[in-house]
């Protein structure tokens, strides 16, 4: 069943579902979307009528994520040295 997705100033009709990183034309800028008013990353796939609003680090939501996944990484990154260090004793 068709499905339209409203993004960046125009609708497109899809058949199959689609990952919103395919929808952002390559922009780097962007992060995460808006997607029926729900924060979504953009490896997240629709798959029914939706309305897309593409976020950058300029928006006060995209940066929670963007935060998150610092910190996310970084918390990784340390425990991982920190149980290096404690075989290396």
């Amino acid at each position: 069943m068709a499905f339209t997705i409203t993004y960046e100033n125009k609708s497109d009709t899809f058949e199959k579902k689609v990952k919103l990183l395919d929808l952002t034309n390559g922009n780097k800028d962007y992060i995460c979307a808006l997607v029926n008013g729900q924060l979504r990353e953009l490896d997240y796939d629709v798959y029914y009528d939706a309305n897309v609003e593409f976020l950058t680090l300029k928006d006060h939501d995209a940066m929670g994520i963007y935060e998150f996944a610092f910190y996310f990484y970084y918390g990784f990154s340390l425990s991982h040295s920190w149980h290096q260090i404690q075989n290396d004793i």
